[in-house]
């Protein structure tokens, strides 16, 4: 039985993590780049594949999703964010009466479409928890890379702050307001009884018959109801004049425990305190829910999105500012340099003005500028080949720039790829096994 409720609370854990860390749908936070320039032949094929999906014909799509992938690697794109997006959001539904074992497959394939998008690997995650049993093990392995993928990945990582810090938030005030009630409804009675004490007319206990007769007397019955009306409406004022001056809820709540302070136990004291931190603590969940929409209009955010996944025509007057303020600076050139050989692969004359953009900056420490340069020294080998035929010196250039690439971007596919696309293209057969 323990093995059972563990499994359920396993999977119940994987759905709502990956519903909270990669929601489909409009939630709390959504930051996403507004336009993006994508190849012609990507953006036939992701409607090609979306049409796929929306007929709910899986073996299309996973088609479509190999094409895709052999054509984000061509065009030297690292992510390819809307149509992960637009996947994530048809997938669903158009996998709703598929196989497991197929819907796993397309899940898995759809991850080369976005390699650093933690959504994709949620779904796959979500995915492998059709299988039962048997999908546990994927979906927790999925669910780690999926973790892994946020350091890659910033603007994911601020929307799930974002999205995270939007439910903390409700929750927190609906316990801050509960908790406040709770304490009023207990202790009530003695803040209007000592409110009521402020009053000189307030009756004293009888505890003689003197006492007691007096106490009967329409004089006393009208002067003890008009205290106990004086002391609720002070009690009622006290309550809600926070609301009626405009201070919210919260403020409110943490008034009426300030009331309630002297009469708590040491437990409900400790509870209060804790009520006040957790007040304290609501400005800066309040700052995360808006962090998405408000980094992504800042310079880093957006130059990052150019990087990892492409970029648009409007970004032209950014980095031409970032290029003159920081001219040390290898992203700006690097973002001009990929816009200039996606507007024309196989031209000579934008290839070499690439080219002489990254030269400056090939000892980058990331690597990302020397695979960048080595790229475009072998389109311009290819651009070479008008006799069938590459230019050797240019073949010999590419070739040391992937092997200059390889100590800083050690392990990466495209300088691999590159390496072998060279040694095949010089005729070196050794370096090519």
């Amino acid at each position: 039985m323990r093995a059972i409720l563990s499994t359920l609370l396993f999977g119940i854990a994987i759905l709502v993590a990956g519903r909270v860390a990669a929601d489909e749908k409009p939630g709390p936070a959504r930051s996403e780049p507004t336009s993006y320039s994508l190849p012609p032949e990507i953006i036939r094929e992701s409607g090609t594949l979306l049409s796929s999906l929306r007929r709910h014909d899986l073996g299309a799509a996973e088609i479509s999703l190999f094409r895709l992938r052999d054509l984000r690697t061509e065009a030297g794109i690292p992510n390819l964010a809307p149509v992960s997006a637009a996947f994530r959001g048809l997938f669903a539904e158009a996998s709703a009466e598929a196989a497991p074992g197929l819907a796993i497959r397309i899940a898995s394939t759809a991850i080369a479409l976005s390699p650093d998008d933690p959504g994709l690997r949620w779904l796959l995650a979500r995915t492998q928890m059709r299988a039962g049993i048997e999908g546990i093990g994927g979906a927790a392995g999925a669910a780690l890379d999926a973790v892994h993928a946020y350091q890659r990945n910033p603007r994911a990582l601020t929307i799930l702050a974002a999205n995270t810090s939007a439910y903390l938030l409700g929750a927190l005030i609906l316990v801050l307001v509960l908790g406040g009630l709770a304490f009023l409804a207990r202790h009530g009675r003695l803040l209007a009884h000592d409110l009521g004490d402020l009053f000189p007319s307030a009756p004293a206990t009888p505890f003689s018959a003197v006492e007691m007769a007096q106490s009967r007397k329409l004089q006393a019955i009208v002067g003890s109801g008009l205290t106990r009306m004086l002391a609720i409406s002070l009690v009622g004022l006290l309550l809600l004049l926070p609301i009626v001056l405009g201070f919210g809820l919260v403020p409110s709540v943490v008034v009426w425990t300030l009331l309630v302070l002297p009469y708590l136990r040491r437990s409900e004291s400790v509870a209060a305190a804790m009520g006040f931190i957790l007040v304290a603590s609501l400005p800066l969940l309040g700052a995360l829910v808006l962090l998405p929409d408000r980094a992504a209009a800042t310079d880093g955010p957006r130059m990052w999105s150019a990087l990892e996944e492409t970029a648009g025509e409007e970004l032209l007057p950014l980095l031409a500012h970032r290029s003159v303020e920081h001219p040390n600076e290898p992203w700006a050139p690097a973002i001009l340099a990929r816009q200039e050989v996606r507007r024309s692969p196989l031209s000579p004359g934008p290839l070499l003005a690439a080219s002489t953009r990254l030269q400056p900056f090939a000892g980058e420490p990331s690597g990302v500028v020397a695979t960048d340069l080595a790229n475009v020294l072998l389109r311009r080998t290819l651009a070479s080949c008008r006799d069938g035929k590459p230019d050797p010196s240019l073949t010999a250039e590419a070739r040391e720039a992937y092997q200059r690439a390889l100590p800083l971007a050690p392990g990466s596919p495209a300088v691999l790829r590159g390496l072998a696309l060279t040694a095949g293209l010089a005729g070196d057969r050794d370096a090519l096994e």
